[in-house]
């Protein structure tokens, strides 16, 4: 098995270890940065040690597929729009009224 899918499965593992108590959200975040500068299978079981057996329904479940991040779509053009307001003022000739 590769190291990156070694990295996956103690990363979902210690997941389900949070989720079942068995670590505080601290430990959690401590060992994530642990678990990608490892560069053995032994390092990484290291950092499962004195946590308790998921048990076979953890254990079943399947690895995350490993994907790619899409990049971002263009950025759409910018939209501007400009209002005039302004007084109009007709003048009228002398003696024409406008009703």
């Amino acid at each position: 098995m590769s190291l990156e899918l070694e990295r996956e499965r103690t990363v979902q593992a210690l997941c389900s270890h949070s989720a079942q108590d068995h670590l505080t959200t601290q430990e959690l975040e401590r060992r994530f940065p642990e678990v990608y500068r490892a560069s053995s299978g032994k390092e990484l079981l290291a950092l499962m040690r004195g946590l308790p057996s998921l048990g076979p329904a953890s254990a079943a479940v399947a690895p995350l597929p490993l994907f790619s991040v899409a990049p971002a779509a263009p950025p759409q053009p910018e939209k501007r729009y400009l209002a005039f307001m302004a007084e109009v003022r007709i003048i009228l000739p002398p003696g024409l009224h406008v009703d």
